[in-house]
C-alpha cells in the first residue's frame, strides 16, 4: 500500500477492507500424508512392496522360508518460502484500517497457495498419464481413471480428483454426475460435484496449464507426501530502521509422490 498511498490522502478506505478475489486457503494440504515437525533438509517416505502367500503341503512340517520384504524410501526436500511486506508506520496514521491485519491475512493466503504449488509440483512428476488425451473433461476419462485405481487395488477411502475451473464446468453437463437417478443432487445445486465415482472432487485455478492442455489428477491421499519443517507462522516486527512494521508469513516444506501407482494424470482440453 505505500507505493499508492497518497490515494488515502484524499480518500480514506473503508473500514471494511475488500480482498481482491484469490485462493485464501491450502485445498490440498488436508488430502495428502502430512508430517509436521521435521528435522533436517529432507525426509524420507518409507515405501513396502506387499508380500505373496505361500502355500503349505498338507502334513508338511517343512522349515519354512522367510520373504524378502521390498522396502525402499522417496525422499521430500524441504524449501522455506516467506511472503514479507512493511507497513510504513506514518501510512498507518493516514488510513482508518488496520493495515497490519489486513497485510497478515494476505501474507497467510500467498503461502497457503504456495503451500499448493507445491504439492501440485510435485504431483506432476508422477509417472502414469490417461491414454485419453482429446477434448475436455469427459466420463470416459473419469471411468479410465477409476479403471486405473481399481486394476492397482488403490484403498477406495481418501481417493481425490482434482479439477480445473473449466472441467468442474464441464463436468456440470454430464448426466451421470448429475442425474439424480446417478447422484446426491445438494452438491450440483452449489455449482460443484462434491463426491462422484468414489473420488472427493476438489477444484483448484493452479492446475498447470501448457498452452490448451491443462493437467488434472487422481490419486489416493497415501499417495502424496508432505513433510513440513516449519508450519504457516506470521511474525509481526517493528524494524526501526525503515519506521516500519514488517509483517512476514512463512512455511518451510517439501512434497513428494510416494506410490505411483495410486496417482494419475490427467490432460483436459480448455
Amino acid at each position: 500500500m505505500s507505493a499508492s498511498i497518497t490515494a488515502a490522502f484524499n480518500k480514506k478506505y473503508s473500514d471494511d477492507v475488500h480482498h481482491l478475489a484469490s485462493q485464501m486457503s491450502s485445498k490440498l494440504m488436508g488430502q495428502t500424508r502430512l508430517h509436521r515437525n521435521v528435522g533436517g533438509s529432507t525426509y524420507d517416505f518409507h515405501k513396502l512392496a506387499g508380500l505373496a502367500a505361500a502355500t503349505r503341503a498338507a502334513g508338511s512340517s517343512a522349515e519354512v522360508t522367510g520373504l524378502d520384504a521390498t522396502s525402499t524410501v522417496v525422499t521430500a526436500t524441504l524449501a522455506d518460502h516467506e511472503v514479507p511486506i512493511y507497513a510504513q508506520k506514518f501510512d498507518q496514521l493516514k488510513t482508518n484500517v488496520d493495515q497490519i491485519k489486513e497485510y497478515q491475512i494476505e501474507t497467510v493466503a500467498a503461502i497457503n497457495r504456495k503451500i499448493d504449488d507445491v504439492i501440485i509440483t510435485a504431483m506432476a512428476a508422477a509417472s502414469t498419464t490417461l491414454t485419453t488425451t482429446a477434448g475436455g473433461l469427459t466420463y470416459a476419462k473419469l471411468l479410465e481413471a477409476v479403471t486405473f485405481f481399481n486394476t492397482n487395488d488403490v484403498d477406495l477411502e481418501d481417493r481425490v480428483f482434482v479439477v480445473s475451473p473449466k472441467g468442474l464446468s464441464e463436468a456440470l453437463a454430464i448426466q451421470q454426475l448429475t442425474s439424480a437417478d446417478y447422484m446426491q443432487v445438494q452438491a450440483v445445486m452449489n455449482a460443484g460435484i462434491g463426491k462422484a465415482l468414489g473420488m472427493n472432487w476438489i477444484v483448484s485455478s493452479r492446475l498447470p496449464l501448457a498452452t490448451a492442455a491443462r493437467t488434472c489428477f487422481a490419486f489416493n491421499k497415501k499417495a502424496v507426501g508432505v513433510a513440513m519443517g516449519k508450519d504457516v507462522s506470521t511474525e509481526i516486527n517493528y524494524v526501526p530502521q525503515r519506521v516500519s512494521t514488517l509483517i512476514n508469513t512463512t512455511v518451510s516444506l517439501g512434497a513428494v509422490v510416494i506410490d505411483n501407482l495410486q496417482i494419475v494424470k490427467m490432460t483436459t482440453n480448455e
